[in-house]
């Protein structure tokens, strides 16, 4: 069992119309959540009873920050995200829109017609560009070498969260030589950058260098926010053009722009490949739920991808139907953004930046069929493997 991790060990255990699975390792309890009631009962109406996984956080805080939001919990937890809150207010997210236009137009505008395009590379600098502008308030020139040292420091931290065990950072074993580089880099860029602004950072603006311009932990909230505003809108609109090239019928719908079906398109994305394919907490306190006695720091992994894709919730769940969400409105079984005290408060944000993009390249081109399978990697998010090449074709 050792020789596997979180993700391996979902795979094998998880059979079709299972709820939950509960199962002993190294003297520690496992239990693997498989059902959407359950995952809501964990997150929403039995939240007191359950926290943060530690074990799994401390393995990603060189991505996220040692005191980024999504490494806090409880009073400062609900204290950070309120301060953190005006940056996705209605308002200032249709503000951010036309940054977010007019930086994908001018991505856009420079693809070769008929040439192959990595479509992973090609999004996640993109997106990254819209992130430093949006959250940091700067543009940055070199965001193909720092889109790359992220993906990589992703690929690094998620080795280690799905690993049972692994060293502590301070031991210099070549994996932790790599992390604290690749950290120590992007830390330092966003310094630099912030430095070289003398933080006067669209003043006016509503992002985190000026909401927490005299915080202790300001690179950190700035590792948070570029990994959770990056990551995973890269890994999320990189399925969905994989996913269009395979639907031409999708591509028109977009072109003809109605808001409401992109929004389906990626909704139906995100339900296939969600980037946070699993979600972690331990129990804090002793209890019962569901004839499971649970006991103090048991770990539970919700796993997302397999309850989207439940023949409970979704008929024929191996399809790509976004329709489906026109007869789905509830929702059920649908959870991209998690749920509760822990959600994503950048859900709305996220929907209107895919609309843009995917609106913007299908209204200017035509992504060619592929004949291979999408492939992807599960790091500390779901994300699509580099080199699957598109065509675009001008219309």
């Amino acid at each position: 069992m050792l020789k596997t991790n979180f993700t391996d060990l979902i795979d094998k255990i998880y059979q079709k119309n299972m709820k939950i699975k509960k199962i002993k390792i190294l003297n520690k309890n496992f239990i693997f959540i498989f059902d959407y009631l359950f995952a809501r009962q964990i997150l929403l109406n039995k939240e007191n009873f359950f926290a943060k996984n530690e074990m799994v956080f401390n393995k990603i805080k060189p991505i996220t920050g040692k005191n980024g939001l999504v490494q806090m919990q409880g009073d400062i937890s609900r204290e950070y995200r309120s301060y953190s809150k005006p940056i996705f207010v209605l308002d200032n997210i249709k503000k951010n829109e036309n940054i977010i236009s007019f930086i994908a137009s001018n991505y856009v505008d420079k693809i070769e017609n008929n040439k192959p395009l990595d479509v992973s590379d090609f999004i996640m600098q993109l997106v990254l560009e819209i992130a430093f502008r949006v959250f940091l308030g700067f543009n940055i020139n070199n965001t193909k070498c720092l889109g790359q040292n992220f993906l990589r420091l992703n690929e690094l931290c998620g080795k280690r969260m799905m690993s049972f065990f692994c060293f502590p950072l301070y031991i210099p074993t070549l994996n932790n030589l790599k992390i604290n580089f690749l950290k120590n880099n992007i830390r330092n860029s966003i310094s630099e950058q912030i430095e070289l602004s003398n933080y006067n950072i669209h003043s006016d603006e509503k992002n985190v260098v000026n909401l927490f311009k005299n915080d202790n932990y300001l690179i950190d909230q700035c590792m948070t926010f570029l990994f959770a505003g990056h990551e995973t809108a890269a890994a999320s609109i990189t399925f969905t053009l994989l996913l269009l090239a395979e639907y031409p019928y999708y591509q028109e719908q977009i072109y003809k722009g109605d808001d409401d079906i992109i929004k389906n398109i990626y909704k139906e994305s995100l339900r296939l490949y969600p980037p946070a394919y699993m979600l972690v907490r331990q129990v804090k306190k002793d209890t019962i739920f569901n004839d499971f006695k649970l006991h103090v720091s048991d770990q539970i992994i919700i796993c997302v991808k397999q309850i989207q894709q439940s023949e409970r919730y979704f008929y024929k769940p191996q399809d790509f139907f976004p329709e489906r969400f026109l007869q789905h409105n509830k929702n059920e079984g649908f959870m991209p953004f998690g749920m509760g005290e822990k959600s994503c408060l950048g859900e709305k944000y996220a929907y209107l930046e895919a609309i843009t993009i995917l609106r913007e390249i299908c209204k200017k081109f035509i992504i060619k069929k592929r004949e291979k399978k999408i492939e992807y990697s599960k790091l500390i998010t779901l994300h699509p493997k580099q080199g699957q090449f598109i065509w675009l074709q001008k219309r």
